[in-house]
C-alpha cells in the first residue's frame, strides 16, 4: 500500500493510519535507516504489485515531459530532473511524509526539519494578531500543517474537501498527537470557513493553505499567468487577506539529501485592497512566487502531473493515475 498512494491517495492515507504502529516502530530506528527501509518497501511493492500500472505511469510522465519541455530549455526539465521527478513520484511520496511525521515530536527533530527565516513569520504574527501562510507544492508538502505546528503555533489548515479533512485529522492523531492538538483542518467548501479563519487569526494563530492547482469545480476563480499559460485559480486566500488586512507569508517545504527537510519563509506579500482588481492581482502575485519556486525545484513539484487535468492545458495528455498525496 505504500506504492498505491500515487494511484489512490485515499488508500495511501488509510494504509498509513491502519499501520501506524508499525510505521512508528520504523520511525524509532536511526533516522536515515528508517527512510531507506520505507523506500525499499515502496520500491518492491511498486514493481511486485503494480508493474503494468507503474510502467504505464512512467511512459505517461516521459510523454508529458517530452511535450512540455523536449530539450530541457523551456523549464529546465532535463533528463536528470525527469529521472529524479519520476523517482519522487513513484517512491518518495508516502515515505517522505512518514519519515517526517514520525520524527517531528522527537526532541532532536531539527535534524529532520530545519527552518529558515522564521523571524519573518514571527514579525508577521506580532504585527497581527495571527498570520496567513501560503504553502506550496514542493517536496514533502503534505507535512506543511504539522511542520508549522512544530514551531509552537496553533494552525487552522484549509484543505480542498471534507475527505482531506478526514485524512489530515487521522494522520495527525496517529503520528503526531501533540501537534495535532494545535491543528484544525477545514474544508474550503465549508460555508463557515471564513469565520473560522477569522477566529483563528484573532486568537493569534496561523491560517494556512496550499496554493492548489485549481480544479474546475471551484466557482470563484480568476485568470492568472503561470509558467507559459493562462489558468484559472481560486482567489480565496487573497480575499481573506483583503478582508483582514493581513499580509500573506509564502512558505516552502523542500527535501534535501539524507533526507533532510527545509521549511523556508519568504517575505510577506502585502494585503490587497478590498476590491476585485486588487484581490485578483494579489492572486497573480502568489502564482508568480509559486512559479519561481517550481523552476527552482522542478524535480520536486508534483504539479507537473496535474497540468492537463487541473489546468486544462490542451497540449498535454492526462495523467489520470498520478493523484497528489495528502495536504
Amino acid at each position: 500500500m505504500l506504492a498505491r498512494a500515487k494511484f489512490d491517495q485515499n488508500a495511501g492515507a488509510d494504509f498509513a493510519v491502519a499501520h501506524a504502529r508499525f510505521l512508528r516502530v520504523l520511525g524509532g530506528l536511526p533516522y536515515g535507516l528508517s527512510h531507506r527501509l520505507l523506500l525499499s518497501g515502496a520500491w518492491l511493492e511498486t514493481w511486485l504489485r503494480y508493474p503494468l500500472a507503474t510502467l504505464n505511469l512512467r511512459d505517461q510522465i516521459a510523454e508529458t515531459f517530452s511535450r512540455l519541455d523536449p530539450d530541457g530549455r523551456r523549464f529546465g526539465l532535463t533528463r536528470g530532473v525527469r529521472d529524479r521527478f519520476t523517482g519522487n513520484l513513484l517512491y518518495h511520496q508516502v515515505c517522505d511524509l512518514m519519515t517526517l511525521l514520525t520524527h517531528l515530536e522527537k526532541p532532536g527533530f531539527r535534524r529532520a526539519l530545519t527552518v529558515e527565516n522564521q523571524d519573518v513569520l514571527l514579525r508577521e504574527r506580532e504585527r497581527g494578531p495571527g498570520a496567513i501562510v501560503v504553502g506550496f507544492r514542493i517536496g514533502a508538502y503534505p507535512a506543511v500543517p504539522w511542520s508549522l505546528a512544530s514551531l509552537g503555533f496553533p494552525v487552522s489548515m484549509i484543505v480542498g474537501n471534507p475527505e482531506l479533512v478526514r485524512m489530515g485529522r487521522g494522520l495527525g492523531r496517529e503520528f503526531v498527537p501533540s501537534l495535532a492538538k494545535r491543528i484544525r483542518f477545514f474544508s474550503a467548501r465549508d460555508p463557515l470557513v471564513l469565520p473560522r479563519c477569522l477566529d483563528g487569526l484573532a486568537s493569534g494563530g496561523i491560517v494556512a493553505t496550499l496554493l492548489e492547482l485549481s480544479p474546475i469545480e471551484y466557482a470563484k476563480t480568476v485568470e492568472v499567468r503561470f509558467l507559459d499559460w493562462t489558468i484559472r485559480a481560486p482567489y480565496g486566500i487573497a480575499y481573506l487577506a483583503a478582508m483582514t488586512g493581513r499580509s500573506m507569508v509564502p512558505a516552502f517545504l523542500a527535501r534535501g539529501a539524507g533526507p533532510r527537510f527545509k521549511l523556508r519563509f519568504e517575505e510577506p506579500l502585502p494585503a490587497p485592497a478590498r476590491d476585485r482588481a486588487s484581490i485578483f492581482e494579489s492572486t497573480q502575485q502568489l502564482y508568480r512566487v509559486l512559479e519561481k519556486q517550481v523552476l527552482r525545484y522542478p524535480d520536486q513539484w508534483i504539479g507537473w502531473t496535474l497540468l492537463s487535468s487541473h489546468m486544462k492545458i490542451e497540449e498535454l495528455s492526462p495523467l489520470a493515475a498520478a493523484a497528489p498525496p495528502i495536504s
